[in-house]
């Protein structure tokens, strides 16, 4: 099995005429593992093995994670090559999606799809699903969502009206989650610019443009 891998791996690295670096992470029920700052160090050894090179291309299946390990991997990629392309055989959704955006070309296959770079939030005060007893990640654009329904949808524009969504809001989930939240949302927009400015030097408008969808549309949908 192992060896098979090997063997497709050196044909991509053929066909692309690149090294091939592979990013996994799983989503099996049960277990899931995410991006995360320890594979920092795995890269980094890998990269100097492998030294400056042409072309590098990353394989990568993920459903996401630590944002700022997309923008960190994806400075440190591009500094081992001069071109960097990353290859989507499937999902590359969240934090995946971010360091995708980094890559000078994206090829995925008819089935791959990216998503929203809207992160999620993990803390000690998220509220607790009452069946798995478990605390529940809280979705940035989630809580934007609610926001905008009552607004939009629910016509409550009023001061006093949205002093009163916010308390409902407020009520089931922790005021410095929702705070966090906020940060949050802001971070990952200011990551999203930083590496399409790599691409559109200048073009404010498509940087904009680009983030605003990116971290807008709610489902996940399918990119070639």
């Amino acid at each position: 099995m192992i060896q098979n891998r090997i063997i497709s791996y050196k044909e991509l690295e053929r066909l692309t005429d690149s090294i091939v670096l592979v990013y996994i992470t799983g989503d099996r029920p049960g277990f899931q593992t995410q991006m995360g700052q320890d594979v920092y160090d795995l890269f980094v050894d890998q990269l100097e093995a492998i030294g400056k090179v042409k072309r590098i291309s990353l394989y990568l299946y993920s459903r996401g994670g630590d944002t700022n390990i997309a923008w960190s991997l994806c400075n440190l990629i591009r500094s081992y090559c001069d071109e960097f392309i990353v290859i989507i055989p499937s999902r590359a959704h969240s934090a995946a999606t971010l360091l995708s955006l980094g890559a000078d070309k994206i090829y995925m296959t008819k089935q791959a799809t990216l998503s929203p770079i809207d992160p999620s939030l993990n803390t000690h005060l998220n509220p607790v699903d009452a069946n798995s007893k478990e605390q529940m990640p809280i979705s940035v654009e989630s809580i934007k969502g609610f926001i905008q329904l009552a607004k939009e949808e629910l016509g409550i524009i009023g001061s006093e009206e949205s002093a009163e969504v916010l308390k409902v809001l407020a009520k089931e989930i922790h005021p410095l989650v929702l705070g966090d939240v906020y940060r949050a949302r802001s971070h990952i927009r200011m990551l999203a610019r930083k590496l399409l400015e790599i691409h559109f030097k200048g073009n404010t408008e498509a940087i904009e443009k680009i983030t605003n969808f990116l971290s807008k549309f709610q489902n996940a949908k399918q990119y070639v």
